[in-house]
């Protein structure tokens, strides 16, 4: 616009120009376009016949894991425990007695090595984000091209 507004003499064409840009844009970027739908069309087909393979596999496969479920019988087992015997009674002692030493090793620990306050600390700085980056639909922004 400044450019016609410096050159009175040439007729103003910008609007026109304006419009020929962005045609000329659009033109460039949908055979883009269309590669990026095709391939997601195909990724979608794809996706659907996986989904659709996949239940009725799981279909077919209920109908033996069922059938063999209906008939298998509960197994029960009694199985009895003497708490008090003489074995037993010498390894839950000592189970209380190392969970008792334990105990007093840790408080001991946490009163010896408590650590200072600390004094003033520094205010960190704000991070700053990173630069925002144009991200085109169907490339990897990780790939410079």
């Amino acid at each position: 616009m400044n450019y016609y507004q410096l050159n009175p003499n040439l007729t103003d064409t910008s609007e026109t120009e304006f419009e020929q840009y962005i045609f000329d844009e659009l033109i460039k970027n949908t055979d883009a376009n269309q590669k990026n739908n095709k391939k997601k069309n195909k990724h979608r087909f794809n996706c659907e016949k996986h989904l659709i393979s996949a239940f009725l596999i799981l279909c077919l496969n209920l109908f033996p894991f069922g059938y063999n479920y209906a008939l298998k019988k509960d197994k029960k087992q009694n199985i009895t425990l003497e708490l008090n015997s003489k074995e037993n009674r010498n390894f839950i002692d000592s189970l209380i007695l190392n969970h008792q030493t334990m105990a007093k090793d840790t408080n001991q620990q946490s009163q010896t090595q408590r650590p200072a306050p600390a004094q003033n600390p520094t205010p960190l700085q704000k991070p700053t984000p990173p630069p925002s980056q144009r991200i085109k639909e169907g490339q990897d922004p990780k790939i410079k091209r």
